[in-house]
């Protein structure tokens, strides 16, 4: 397969069974949009959880939008991703290491990371050492969709997929 990385919109980065396919292939990896309610677990409160065995109840379910929200101001970082028709493209983007989860059920650590102004929502399972302008960067490959047909007939390293709602999702 030529592409390794799996970029989506919200109807797919929603989808617990499609993300837990993701993680089945150690050779893919994906950027996709989540709604404001997708949910995480924050590492450390894991593992404090962890450390009270006769609890037995998982860590705090959040909310992305709040999680992305409490971050403090000087955790967002100004970043250009690329060079638009007038002019660069600019927001300010914020990143944090997180588990997601579904109600009891806590999954793969990943990247949470948010945008502003006219905020909006990823969730990725790239490695630890993927920097926050290469997140945004891939964040930002969700084309309308006959962008993505022409970026597919165009590139061999792009996959089209279905939309999911309304969004081209793709594959580089």
């Amino acid at each position: 397969c030529s592409f390794h990385i799996v970029v989506s919109d919200a109807g797919y980065g929603d989808n617990p069974t499609f993300l837990d396919g993701v993680d089945a292939r150690d050779w893919l990896s994906c950027v996709v949009a989540v709604a404001c309610d997708f949910g995480v677990r924050l590492p450390e409160e894991i593992e404090a959880a962890a450390q009270q065995p006769s609890a037995m109840q998982p860590a705090p379910l959040h909310r992305a939008d709040e999680v992305l929200a409490a971050q403090p101001e000087e955790a967002w970082q100004t970043i250009t991703w690329r060079m638009g028709t007038d002019g660069p493209l600019t927001k300010q983007f914020v990143a944090l290491r997180v588990h997601r989860a579904v109600g009891e059920t806590t999954g793969p650590e990943g990247w949470l990371f948010g945008e502003r102004p006219l905020p909006g929502h990823d969730w990725s399972d790239l490695p630890v050492t993927t920097s926050l302008a290469r997140l945004a960067e891939l964040s930002h490959r969700r084309p309308a969709r006959s962008g993505a047909i022409r970026m597919a007939r165009d590139s061999p390293d792009w996959m089209l997929m279905p939309p999911a709602s309304g969004t081209a999702s793709i594959g580089i």
